[in-house]
């Protein structure tokens, strides 16, 4: 827990969280990907918040007109202080973390330790940090994070399952 006072509101609907990312090889064009055939097949979308330093080009990237149906989920969180950012983590449906290539993988960590489920690309190390309670998608496939985030979205019983299964 920080000591900080907290500096902002959480969301006030359901949310996932992402952390330090960019564009190219952190990959959050998958996250984007996967939240449009959301919107596409008339699913509920949960908030996206991307929380971290900000970042000009992802924010330009995510202007794009095609990107317009899920615009008003996207949430940026610049630079939170440490009360914040355990908040975030903790309130969150999940943590997304998508990369390529990771060197360490802290901030699934950082959720599985706050109780909150990771939803990881296949990059062998998130295998490492969250083990059988990371829950795993390739970095090419929108799709299947698209189920993956339905599933957490709409069934609480899955979602309280998983906090049950980290908190053990």
């Amino acid at each position: 827990q920080g000591v900080e006072a907290p500096e902002i509101s959480l969301p006030s609907s359901p949310y996932l969280l992402t952390v330090g990312l960019n564009l190219g090889r952190k990959n959050i064009e998958i996250v984007l990907n996967a939240l449009m055939m959301m919107a596409k097949s008339g699913k509920d979308i949960p908030q996206l918040v991307l929380a971290g330093a900000h970042r000009k080009r992802l924010k330009r990237y995510v202007d794009r007109s095609d990107l317009q149906p899920i615009r008003d989920r996207i949430v940026f969180v610049n630079n939170p202080n440490q009360t914040d950012l355990v908040r975030l983590y903790e309130n969150a449906l999940a943590l997304i973390i998508p990369s390529r290539i990771e060197g360490w993988g802290l901030p699934a960590g950082e959720a599985l330790w706050c109780g909150t489920p990771a939803l990881c690309s296949t990059a062998p190390v998130f295998y490492e940090v969250c083990g059988e309670l990371g829950l795993y998608f390739d970095p090419d496939d929108p799709e299947t994070l698209a189920g993956q985030i339905s599933r957490l979205n709409e069934d609480a019983a899955y979602r309280e399952e998983l906090r049950r299964r980290i908190a053990e």
